[in-house]
């Protein structure tokens, strides 16, 4: 099925909408782990869930990103998805023995807290349902089924919302209530997909398409466990030197911070995998990829200066005051996962050559730089440290794939439309930012932040980055559709 950029914006919406469903649930959440847990056991959380990412970074060795890779140009579609199945069941089970014969012996080293072992137990199996989740919604992804893959996702964290409710507000087992119901959710969902797609399943494995997609998958290894350092290790070191209460707390602020992930990084990824691969070779190819990067910038800045400003009103909503100080990092993670979103289009070239391995070399350095400067930012600065740090080694990341990766797939940079787009970013954030120093109020300050969203837009036509159509065709335009219809 070919795809045009209006469909691809219509896709992407759709993730978007999806995303922002789940997390408006998981804000639900947020008063009553701040409020019934508290800001250590929130910090132990946010332990839990750093380590649940490294594991899952490795688990199946990230065989759907092959699936994504290939699932175009294989004919037999239901081949492909079966050796991907297989090989996960395979790696699964070898990883849950691990755990047996292992997992008392590491998981007191891992968590320093009372019962670590069955803590290590739930994390992995719900990691492991999660891995072979991801491959079929993998797969409905790649068939721009964006409806079908929102709703699997909605409907588990739905799920998960409501069982952890229970268990932690009636039969109030605490953190333990929330591991267990992303573990009921997660396979319960598993279960359902399973038993849906059971007509096309069957035990085979094609040693060329799995050769194939572990040559690509194995490259990208090294990338999912730089990535993990680079996104979630900075938890470690600020518990390490200031303990769980910071970590609690710079939780919260990452929170929403990431925010920006969910609204437009992930839907933008997700929709930007099946289309790269569908147009690289088009003649047309460069100039729609350097338009639809174009979008990203505005679009993207747009989302991260909201954000930003409104984070101080949502905090106080949606925590106690033990909390109050996690509004400083938000704007510091908000530009971390901007940066990270654009890797996707600078690694281009590596992924249509198949030259994988060198994202994950080039994100090693990144990591290694993360780790350094975790170690002498974190103990001075605390989670503003640890923020900057993620900045810091995202922009080297960045800057290395802009040199490498046009080798084998050259792109137009568009430097000085970047620039220009968040120069008028930063600039209207530290107009807010002196603005909040004066205290005068959540409500007026809420008031002002209209205008300087409003004022975002006018300079940028002003500035000529972007046009009246621009915004018209992307919002006005694609609602009137949807209600036509």
């Amino acid at each position: 099925m070919s795809i045009n950029s209006k469909k691809l914006m219509n896709v992407s919406l759709v993730y978007a909408a999806g995303q922002i469903l789940i997390q408006a649930i998981n804000f639900l959440l947020l008063p009553i782990y701040t409020n019934n847990l508290g800001v250590i056991e929130y910090g132990k959380i946010s332990t839990i869930t750093a380590f649940t990412g490294f594991i899952s970074s490795f688990l199946i060795l990230s065989i759907y990103s092959g699936l994504s890779r290939f699932y175009k140009e294989e004919n037999d579609k239901n081949k492909i998805v079966n050796t991907t199945l297989n090989f996960a069941y395979i790696m699964s089970g070898v990883m849950l023995i691990l755990v047996v014969l292992l997992g008392r012996t590491f998981s007191n080293i891992i968590f320093d807290f009372e019962g670590s072992y069955k803590i290590l137990c739930i994390i992995v199996i719900t990691s492991i349902l999660g891995q072979i989740l991801s491959i079929y919604t993998c797969k409905y992804s790649m068939e721009y089924k964006a409806l079908k893959v929102c709703i699997i996702q909605v409907s588990q964290i739905s799920l998960q919302f409501i069982i952890i409710i229970y268990l932690i507000l009636v039969m109030k087992i605490g953190l333990m209530g929330v591991l267990y119901g992303q573990l009921i959710a997660t396979a319960f969902m598993f279960l359902i997909l399973t038993l849906k797609e059971l007509k096309n399943y069957k035990f085979e494995i094609d040693k060329l398409l799995l050769n194939n997609m572990m040559t690509f998958s194995l490259g990208l290894l090294p990338v999912n466990i730089a990535g993990w350092i680079l996104t979630l290790s900075d938890r470690y070191f600020i518990k390490h030197y200031n303990g769980f209460s910071d970590t609690g707390v710079y939780n919260l602020g990452y929170q929403f911070g990431m925010l920006i992930n969910p609204l437009f990084i992930t839907p933008f990824l997700n929709s930007f995998t099946a289309y790269k691969f569908e147009i690289y070779k088009h003649s047309d190819a460069k100039e729609k990829f350097k338009g639809l990067f174009r979008k990203y910038n505005v679009i993207g800045c747009f989302i991260m200066l909201e954000i930003a400003i409104y984070s101080k009103f949502g905090i106080v909503v949606f925590a106690n005051k033990d909390f109050a100080n996690a509004y400083k990092v938000v704007p510091l993670i908000l530009y971390s996962y901007f940066l990270y979103g654009k890797t996707g289009y600078y690694a281009l070239g590596f992924q249509i050559q198949n030259k994988t391995y060198k994202i994950g070399i080039y994100m090693g350095y990144a990591a290694v730089l993360n780790i350094i400067l975790n170690f002498f930012l974190v103990p001075k600065w605390g989670m503003i440290g640890a923020a900057i740090a993620t900045i810091v080694s995202y922009y080297l990341l960045n800057l290395i794939f802009m040199r490498s990766s046009d080798k084998y797939y050259k792109i137009d940079l568009d430097i000085i439309y970047q620039l220009k787009v968040q120069l008028v970013t930063f600039s209207l954030y530290g107009i807010y930012y002196l603005i909040s120093l004066k205290n005068i109020g959540l409500i007026k300050e809420f008031i002002i932040n209209i205008f300087i969203m409003i004022s975002y837009m006018l300079i940028l036509i002003k500035i000529e980055c972007i046009d009246k159509n621009f915004i018209f065709n992307n919002t006005v335009g694609v609602l009137k559709k949807k209600f036509k219809k």
